[in-house]
């Protein structure tokens, strides 16, 4: 029995078979993988600003840290670890921006996880930094007298005390009285200094471009009038209060810019399976 031949028809079905195997990428499809690419991309260079802003604050911080060491290193611990994340989260931007623009899985897998341990570490200074700051209520006077009394023997605590007074215009802790506590400056004392109080106390200690260490000698003697040569307010509570500003603004730092992170987690991990999908797609279509 002779079987007819249907070139035509044979060829029009090989053609649908392969369509129906191999059906055309949807269009939604492109256009989302597109989108993600572009977002994450922007995202990236903007955290490379990010990083370079924490950075900034890190290094300031410890800068302000370091006036006030001997009285206080709540911030310490802080400000180095948002120097830390800072300058990483700056050079792993570059690594996340090389990955979008190259469709390299491995750059964006190393940045999609240093990205969730670097937001991890933000949150924990947030976490910490607003663990010291409920600390610093219960803060007193009597937690800062060593650097009073001791203002002569240690050169950190003078340096941290002449450094309080004279930003915050204040001088000792509750009151100029607190000087008492110093054997130099006692009333008692036979000293130079007696009845008095550092250099750093006095509303002008410097004549003549040179700095007058003797400005604050003997002004306790007359207790009514030494508020219009020294400061009269105390430190205690103008410290604690720039303390605790400055604990909060680290905290929320560190809190705000770890936010837009997990948007920046999400499309990095949708990204990977978008690349992953389309190289199986197209070595399909090959």
């Amino acid at each position: 029995m002779a079987v007819e031949f249907d070139g035509e028809r044979m060829l029009n079905n090989k053609s649908q078979s392969s369509t129906d195997s191999h059906p055309k990428k949807p269009l939604c499809a492109c256009t989302a993988y597109s989108c993600n690419k572009l977002i994450l991309l922007l995202i990236a260079s903007v955290y490379v600003l990010a990083g370079a802003g924490l950075l900034s604050v890190g290094v300031w911080v410890v800068f302000q840290v370091k006036d006030y060491e001997a009285l206080n290193n709540d911030l310490f611990l802080p400000a180095l670890l948002l120097i830390g994340v800072g300058l990483i989260i700056t050079v792993i931007a570059f690594f996340g921006v090389a990955g979008v623009v190259r469709e390299n899985n491995c750059l964006l897998i190393f940045y999609l996880v240093v990205t969730v341990l670097l937001f991890l570490t933000q949150v924990g200074i947030g976490v910490l930094a607003f663990i010291h700051r409920q600390k610093v209520p219960d803060m007193t006077s009597k937690d800062f007298m060593p650097l009073v009394k001791d203002y002569h023997t240690k050169t950190s605590y003078r340096q941290a005390m002449d450094n309080l007074q004279t930003s915050m215009r204040c001088c000792g802790l509750d009151s100029f009285n607190d000087y008492e506590e110093n054997k130099q400056f006692q009333c008692a004392a036979r000293t130079a200094q007696k009845c008095g109080v550092p250099w750093s106390c006095c509303v002008n200690n410097h004549q003549d471009g040179r700095l007058r260490v003797d400005c604050g000698f003997e002004v306790r003697f007359n207790t009514s009038m030494p508020t219009t040569k020294i400061h009269g307010a105390g430190c205690t509570d103008l410290f604690l209060t720039w303390l605790s500003k400055t604990l909060d603004f680290v905290g929320i730092v560190a809190l705000a810019t770890s936010i837009p992170q997990i948007i920046s987690i999400l499309l990095a991990y949708f990204l990977v399976r978008q690349i992953r999908e389309m190289r199986m797609w197209y070595r399909v279509e090959m």
